[in-house]
């Protein structure tokens, strides 16, 4: 396998202390400052993009070995679509080329059993799969398919449903916020929590805050669910003057890390004999299902489309230093880097990277790394860590465009 190490460039602005040398080069001969997606530091969160879980099984064959080996079969299939509808935008699903079965497992490393139960005749299960990345990658490339492998960190959907003039968010019944609940638990690149409607949940923020764009509060509650910003999903019920059936308007609205702030704007009308409840239940599965896709078409990789920025990044000696290469290699749009210069307190890097700078900034917020435009160059943050924000840094500054209308 082919790995990109990032090369130590001579530089006579160079600065190296003796007391960082020595482990320094450990670090560089390990390869552990390596950029590439399959360097040695890309395999735990990339494991779970490439790692399908709960894929149920339900064969019947003349015997029970014959079922055990049809149902396998069987989950091979469904775990390889759900990957591809995962990576794949929805409107190139029909042009990935068709796999044979063997073709299937080639891109499968291992599958597990996670429950099972049999008879004499029929075999039921819930089975585990983990395909192998660079296999799969490879595949889509070659097919001249577009796909995307970053994963957003969770944002929390705040259902706001406005009955008779009043917003309710925590009220019952909410058959908005209800309607977002019962939808599947997320098995995309973009996952979103769902707030329970306790005491706490009405303490962080009421429904005229919400519909406001109160970023202090917005910030409050999605601190507290672990989330790294909000989804603000606002649906005005309504009738249609000439049918008299039921329509509905849905504004979508995020709030969370650099380049996601936007809002989309959707009005759904029912068919013949479908009721406001059908109506809503939809609504709000099509605009789950458009979230992830938004995310997706925001994060292709763009292989015809290279560029490089010289970035310094501020450290607290070689611990940090480390903890930023591990979490370079580990985003998919950086292809390469170069180490030019360091110092106890400052690294400067030069990055290889696909798409453009904004592409490049979302995917390392992902990762607990800001890449934000200085007065004189572009500066690399480290969070601490890397399983929550710090405040100030979990939510953005309050946008003009972020209100939803009323």
């Amino acid at each position: 396998m082919k790995r990109r190490r990032m090369a130590l460039k001579k530089d006579p602005q160079m600065r190296i202390p003796m007391s960082l040398a020595r482990p320094l080069m450990c670090v560089l001969i390990a390869g552990i400052i390596s950029a590439s997606p399959t360097g040695a530091f890309a395999a735990v969160d990339k494991a779970n993009v490439f790692t399908v879980l709960d894929v149920s099984v339900d064969a019947t064959a003349e015997n029970a070995a014959a079922a055990r080996e049809l149902a396998h079969a069987q989950g091979h299939e469904r775990a390889y679509r759900r990957l591809i509808h995962r990576l794949v935008p929805i409107g190139r699903y029909g042009d990935v080329p068709k796999l044979s079965a063997e073709a299937v497992a080639s891109l499968v490393s291992n599958f597990e059993v996670d429950e099972e139960k049999t008879s004499t005749i029929r075999y039921l299960g819930k089975l585990k799969f983990r395909f192998k990345r660079r296999a799969v990658t490879d595949f889509l490339r070659d097919a001249g398919i577009p796909y995307a492998v970053t994963r957003s960190k969770p944002l929390l959907v705040l259902p706001v449903y406005r009955s008779a003039g009043v917003y309710q968010l925590w009220d019952n019944p909410n058959p908005w916020r209800a309607a977002w609940a019962a939808l599947p638990l997320a098995d995309g690149l973009a996952p979103m929590k769902h707030p329970a409607g306790n005491l706490a949940d009405v303490n962080d923020i009421s429904a005229e805050q919400a519909v406001t764009g109160d970023i202090d509060r917005l910030r409050a509650i999605a601190t507290r669910y672990g989330a790294a910003g909000v989804v603000l999903a606002l649906a005005v019920p309504s009738r249609d003057r000439a049918t008299r059936r039921p329509r509905i308007e849905v504004t979508v609205t995020r709030f969370a890390d650099v380049g996601q702030d936007r809002s989309m704007v959707r009005g759904f009308a029912a068919k013949p004999e479908q009721t406001m409840a059908e109506l809503i239940d939809f609504a709000a599965r099509t605009m789950s299902s458009q979230i992830e896709e938004d995310w997706k078409s925001d994060n292709l990789l763009r292989f015809g489309q290279e560029a490089e920025l010289l970035a310094v990044a501020p450290i607290d000696g070689l611990p940090d230093w480390v903890a930023l290469a591990r979490r370079l290699a580990d985003v998919d749009f950086v292809r390469k880097s170069a180490l030019v210069a360091l110092t106890r307190k400052q690294a400067t890097i030069r990055l290889g990277f696909l798409g453009d700078e904004e592409q490049l900034a979302l995917a390392l917020a992902q990762k607990d790394v800001q890449l934000v435009r200085g007065p004189n160059n572009w500066v690399l943050r480290l969070s601490k860590s890397k399983t929550k924000q710090p405040e100030q840094d979990a939510m953005p500054t309050k946008p003009e465009q972020s209100k939803a209308p009323r």
